[in-house]
């Protein structure tokens, strides 16, 4: 479910000082970027729960708390409830890379959380001329809040000494995937029999660990598709842990080829006129 919800990936946005890629307000859904994604995410908790998790580190996100993500950060989101819903924001740019220069990423308490709402609520329904010239201004003055906050009302990650053996395994894969991943491998990590490997990753997924693997590929490659217009298909195939482009076309998991998702999405994205 998406409330005012607009994407630019455009290149003329992406030449600003601070452009916006994504913004908007989602119940979210359980999400693993393990490569993590080219912007800054801003994201407030506004309804339900749901935690951000690395490999070692987690935090639950209820109401009134935010996170700030830099670029490239891996992202794991996962709902508490079933109607956890986010207001977030993402961005980047010079003028973010400044604001933000000096400052640890993580989990904070806002001062002005009914304002981070609205302020990306009425970036949300700016119309299209307008987009990125007003609303960077709204962001730009948005920041600087949350840096001042981010610096007196942090939330301490917390640890995870004993991470249950399915997670050992999938935060194994969301870092390696672009390497040869077995069962072998997996059973090695978990401490695990090959076969009970295999009845977790059923149970909890619906797949088999060598489907989710490859699962995990494709979410990869669907993101360099629409961020990474200079590299090629099977250049981006490659960098994903695909060995085969064959493999990588064949079982793409759209309706069409992986060329004619990115040329889809390409003109789907909106060019903001300044």
């Amino acid at each position: 479910m998406q409330m005012g919800y607009w994407t630019d990936f455009s290149k003329s946005a992406a030449k600003l000082p601070l452009y916006i890629t994504v913004c908007g307000s989602v119940i979210q859904h359980e999400s693993h970027t393990p490569q993590g994604a080219p912007y800054y995410m801003l994201a407030l908790s506004i309804k339900g729960a749901g935690r951000y998790e690395t490999a070692k580190e987690s935090v639950t996100l209820t109401p009134g708390r935010a996170i700030l993500l830099p670029p490239n950060a891996a992202i794991y989101l996962r709902p508490l409830t079933k109607d956890w819903q986010i207001s977030y924001i993402n961005f980047n740019g010079s003028e973010a890379h400044e604001i933000f220069s000096d400052l640890a990423f993580g989990a904070y308490t806002p001062s002005n959380a009914e304002e981070i709402r609205a302020t990306i609520a009425e970036i949300a329904a700016l119309p299209r001329t307008r987009r990125q010239a007003q609303g960077r201004k709204l962001l730009y003055d948005l920041l600087l809040s949350v840096k001042e906050d981010m610096l007196q009302t942090p939330i301490p990650l917390q640890k995870k000494e004993n991470e249950s053996a399915i997670y050992r395994m999938v935060f194994y894969i969301e870092e390696h995937f672009r390497e040869k991943i077995t069962l072998d491998i997996l059973s090695d990590i978990s401490g695990l029999h090959k076969k009970t490997v295999n009845a977790l990753f059923r149970r909890r997924f619906g797949m088999s660990p060598i489907a989710y693997v490859v699962k995990t590929r494709y979410c990869a490659a669907d993101e360099m598709l629409k961020s990474s217009p200079e590299l090629s298909v099977s250049e981006i195939a490659k960098r994903c842990g695909f060995r085969s482009l064959s493999f990588f076309y064949r079982n793409f998991p759209k309706a069409i080829t992986p060329l004619e998702f990115r040329k889809q999405f390409k003109s789907m994205t909106y060019f903001p006129e300044d």
